[in-house]
C-alpha cells in the first residue's frame, strides 16, 4: 500500500477510531495493521490525528467592512502629502 493510500485509509477509519471504545479500538488497529502493513504504534499515531482545522486569519482584526473598502481604496489612491490637495479631492468625491 502506498503512503497516500495509507493516509486516505487512516482518514476514513480515524473518525470511527476516535469515538470507539477500547475493545473496538483494538479490532480497528488489527484491521488497519493487516491492511496497511504497518506496526501498531504507527497505526495509533495515524488514527489519532484529528482532522485538519481550518486556518484562521492571523493578525489584527479588520476595522472596516467590505462596503467601505472601495471608498477607502479610492481615498488611498488620491492621497497626497499636501493636505489642501487631499481636501479638495475628497470634496470632489461622490460620497452620497
Amino acid at each position: 500500500m502506498t503512503r497516500l493510500g495509507r493516509q486516505e485509509y487512516a482518514t476514513a477509519l480515524g473518525a470511527r477510531y476516535r469515538t470507539a471504545t477500547k475493545p473496538e479500538k483494538g479490532r480497528l488497529l488489527d484491521e488497519f495493521c493487516r491492511t496497511a502493513g504497518c506496526h501498531r504504534k504507527a497505526a495509533i499515531r495515524l488514527l489519532r490525528q484529528a482532522a485538519p482545522r481550518r486556518a484562521r486569519r492571523r493578525g489584527r482584526p479588520r476595522r472596516y467592512g467590505p462596503d467601505l473598502v472601495p471608498l477607502l481604496t479610492q481615498l488611498w489612491e488620491l492621497s497626497h502629502p499636501r493636505y489642501e490637495h487631499m481636501a479638495i479631492r475628497i470634496n470632489n468625491l461622490n460620497l452620497y
